[in-house]
């Protein structure tokens, strides 16, 4: 008797061996990697991060963003708009940092 092992099985056999390497982001096509986004976290207030590539806004605010060590207050934000700003702090938690 034939027993058919499936295709993600070999797959996790290879990565385990170090075989299959995972990609990075610069291992993807371009088509592929304007694809943006491969990290999301949630604002904790007032807590310095590393820098993100753009912010998703939870709610209507008027945060207060670090950008290159500078406190700016953006006012006009609007619930579930992604904007390309590369903020390390913020000082509400209406904020999901994207990286």
């Amino acid at each position: 008797m034939v027993v058919q092992r499936s295709l993600f099985l070999l797959v996790l056999e290879q990565y385990d061996k170090g075989v299959i390497m995972p990609k990075g982001m610069n291992d993807f096509a371009v088509q592929e990697s304007v694809a943006p986004y491969t990290k999301a976290v949630v604002a904790i207030v007032n807590t310095e991060v590393s820098a993100c590539r753009a912010i998703y806004m939870i709610a209507d605010t008027a945060p207060v963003l670090t950008i290159n060590g500078v406190a700016v207050t953006f006012t006009g934000l609007k619930a579930g708009q992604i904007y390309p700003l590369c903020v390390t702090k913020s000082n509400s938690a209406n904020v999901i940092f994207l990286y």
